[in-house]
This record gives C-alpha cells, structure tokens and sequence, in this order.
C-alpha cells in the first residue's frame, strides 16, 4: 500500500486515480498520520487479498506425451549444452 502526503495528493490526483483503478490503493497522510484511503469505486476491482493456502486458484495443469522425452543432440548444441 502507497502512502502520499495531502499535498502530493493534490498535485498528482490523476496518477493516483489510474494507480487506484488498477487494484492498487493509497493512503494520503496528514503529517506522519494517515487520514484518508482511496480505494477503487469500481464492482469487480482487482482484489488483492491473498488466497488461503491450499486453495486451488488456477485450472489444471497439463503437458504433451512427449515433454519429459531427452532433448536432442542438434537442440542441445543450440542451447550450448553440449
């Protein structure tokens, strides 16, 4: 999370607009202590919370027949392995 003061809120409220509606959010402090949040208005903002861990966030995985086959000599000399 960004913390700005009041004053950089003011001069550069566009940037931190566009920061806000890419999931991210701002605290604009007064002195040393916060005293507002800007967080995205939007419905379906990007939410940034992490997932429990164990939770299945991503579809299921899956590879050719043949992606654990040897690599062969000729591709092996054009990464410089051998």
């Amino acid at each position: 999370m960004k913390s700005v003061s009041t004053h950089q809120a003011k001069m550069h409220l566009s940037r931190l607009i566009s920061e806000v509606e890419e999931g991210g959010e701002i605290v604009i402090c007064r002195g040393r202590e916060p005293a507002a949040k800007l967080i995205s208005a939007k419905e379906g903002a990007v939410d940034r919370v992490r997932p429990k861990v164990g939770t299945v966030t991503g579809g299921a995985v899956s590879w050719s027949e043949d992606c654990f086959e040897p690599l062969s000599e000729e591709v092996l000399k054009e990464w410089g392995v051998l």
